[in-house]
């Protein structure tokens, strides 16, 4: 039986201002229906929604940054559902520390830290190993972050996420970049339809919610483009 959903039309833009504070429940609406580690780690709070403005206002502006989202035009700027997808893309030299907008900003009260922690930190590691590291195929060599990718629940089915992580691979292919993410099981074939390959894989010291963190990269000029 067929997961997808009727069509429903959506665009892909850069964002503005203005949808700021819908693209700040994209992580809610995303994962939270699917995912008791998000729901724990970034639940829907005032203090989480003020820290994801932050630094969402601080992508838009910042020139090494590509951010990317899926409007629904039937509802109107304002609304909170007008954003419907998001995908972060961040341009990293070989030797900048941290994991992108992850290592950049206080985490709050909300936050749970221990949770996601880990997954920071292996995503820095990494990073390092593969692009600081004299001997690695990638080593020196800049290249684009995914940040944050997600779609709004309701809207599964219908080809907004593809239609985010395609028009990233193109920006990464247009500038002759490899591209690198740390995917969570569920998602990890889904960034393989796309030309992303799997280069290590590590289990999340994390409680009693251990789970598994991908490192995927992919070829400038990948190709791919499959998936729903």
């Amino acid at each position: 039986m067929s997961t997808k959903n009727p069509p429903r039309p959506f665009t892909i833009q850069t964002p503005t201002p203005p949808l700021i504070p819908s693209m700040t429940t994209i992580v809610a609406r995303a994962f939270h229906p699917v995912n008791a580690f998000h729901r724990r780690a970034f639940p829907l709070t005032p203090g989480v929604l003020a820290w994801f403005h932050r630094a969402f206002t601080d992508e838009i502006q910042n020139p090494r940054c590509h951010p990317l989202v899926a409007i629904d035009p039937s509802v109107s700027t304002s609304s909170s559902l007008h954003v419907i997808g998001l995908l972060l893309l961040r341009r990293m030299s070989p030797t900048e520390p941290g994991a992108g907008m992850w290592s950049l900003y206080p985490y709050t009260a909300d936050h749970d830290e221990s949770l996601f922690g880990p997954a920071n930190e292996a995503q820095s590691r990494w990073r390092r190993k593969l692009f600081d590291t004299p001997g690695e195929p990638h080593y020196g060599k800049e290249h684009l972050l995914v940040e944050l990718f997600g779609a709004d629940h309701g809207w599964k089915g219908t080809g907004v996420g593809k239609a985010l992580l395609g028009e990233a691979c193109r920006v990464a292919d247009e500038g002759g970049l490899v591209m690198f993410v740390e995917a969570n099981g569920s998602a990890r074939g889904f960034y393989e339809k796309f030309g992303f390959e799997e280069v290590a894989r590590e289990k999340m010291p994390s409680g009693e919610m251990e789970y598994w963190e991908f490192l995927l990269v992919r070829e400038g000029g990948g190709g791919g483009g499959g998936g729903v």
